[in-house]
């Protein structure tokens, strides 16, 4: 591959140059030189494209994973593999930019790279616990024993050793939670924090340290708020979720400082049902009823909060109007569309994907062929962060094959 002149450019004006451009397509465009090679692979130049794409929200996919709530949840795996036919075990991406522009999409399968399945103690499902720079955290269910981080673009992972998973002694059923994975600011390292739920619901955080290679206790005695792991969503180096009795608890679990916090959230009687961050501002969404819950209709209130930490800042963007309540009881808004005057929704019971006009008040549905009928589904930045330890190419080498680096 040559490209005249462009070698002749010195390096810092091509870094300026290549930082705009896909991960995958960099991921090509190593082998045009041993400097190209050095230069994309280099510290600086994969923090300079990560912020590039984190600044103008550029180089996302969506990935999709079979919602396993959806069957019944975590007793009716036996009714979840019952229906091979339609790839539980697979996931699937699709570039956020052809959502942007046009009403349907196609989702890609990419399990032929599913790092998950080169273990023998896969069970047979896997699933997407969240993401970060491009890194994704991967779970087996419904063992719960392993998961890994995995980058798919370069497609390196590394399998995380678990902490000493703790059972039910009556039910056996794991209680012990995934409840975040994210990147620390502070101490320029990447986490995993676990949940051992007690019984007195005072529960206990573990977190596992990639910089480290190891797990600890959390710093802080307790994390009494009974939060629902499956909500978390990583803002301004905390995870936070939603906990209390109530569900009206908004709290944050500091990466840094390993300590909570609650912060103030838009309407103190009513309870919160999602959290998200959208536009740059974590974001949670309020269901208003009308008549009793069994057979209503009922809207979902979208807010921001524009100034984080500050309750004055909690501004309304959408009202969602007229859903049954047959529909969904789960709503999510990820992003905006190019000109901010669509929201794009997350409903959870089999529609998907939806586009809320703000100015029209109508929704219309997103057509996603290929994913699952029930699925969750995550936003991933291509990026080339790497991972320290052991790792298999799987792009290059093939789903059983494991080199050491």
């Amino acid at each position: 591959m040559n490209f005249p002149g462009v070698q002749e450019l010195p390096m810092d004006i091509m870094s300026l140059i290549l930082c705009w451009l896909p991960a995958k397509t960099l991921m090509a465009w190593r082998c045009v030189s041993k400097q190209w090679r050095s230069l994309i692979d280099s510290p600086h130049f994969i923090q300079l494209h990560l912020q590039c794409s984190n600044a103008t929200s550029s180089n996302l996919s969506l990935i999709f994973n079979t919602k396993i709530h959806a069957f019944g949840g975590r007793s009716s795996y036996e009714t979840i593999f019952k229906h091979a036919e339609q790839n539980l075990d697979c996931l699937y991406s699709l570039d956020f930019d052809k959502l942007l522009d046009h009403d349907d999409a196609l989702a890609l399968p990419v399990d032929k790279y599913n790092p998950m399945k080169c273990f023998p103690e896969y069970a047979g499902l896997t699933y997407v616990v969240g993401s970060c720079n491009g890194l994704i955290l991967l779970v087996e269910r419904p063992n719960c024993t392993f998961f890994i981080l995995w980058n798919p673009t370069t497609g390196k992972y590394q399998k995380i050793p678990w902490s000493v998973p703790v059972y039910d002694e009556f039910t056996h059923a794991p209680v012990t939670d995934i409840f975040g994975f994210g990147y620390d600011h502070i101490n320029q390292d990447y986490k995993v924090v676990c949940r051992v739920k007690k019984s007195d619901r005072r529960d206990q955080l573990n977190v596992y340290s990639l910089k480290n290679d190891s797990w600890h206790r959390a710093a802080l005695d307790s994390f009494p708020y009974g939060v629902n792991c499956e909500l978390t969503v990583l803002f301004n180096n905390a995870f936070h979720s939603i906990g209390g009795s109530d569900n009206d608890i908004l709290v944050a679990f500091d990466l840094g400082t390993e300590q909570c916090r609650e912060l103030p959230h838009p309407e103190p009687n009513n309870p919160l049902k999602t959290l998200s961050v959208l536009g740059g501002c974590l974001s949670v969404t309020i269901l208003h009823y009308k008549g009793y819950e069994d057979c209503c209709l009922y809207s979902a209130h979208v807010w921001v909060m524009k100034i984080y930490g500050i309750e004055d800042s909690w501004t309304k963007v959408c009202k969602v109007s007229h859903l049954p309540v047959s529909r969904s009881v789960y709503v999510k808004p990820l992003a905006y569309s190019r000109c901010r005057d669509k929201i794009l929704l997350y409903f959870d019971d089999g529609d998907g994907l939806v586009w809320y006009d703000v100015k029209m008040k109508r929704t219309q549905n997103v057509k996603v062929s290929g994913a699952p009928r029930f699925y969750v589904t995550t936003f991933v930045v291509g990026s080339l962060v790497p991972l320290n330890n052991s790792v298999t190419d799987l792009s290059k080498r093939g789903n059983k094959e494991q080199v050491e680096e």
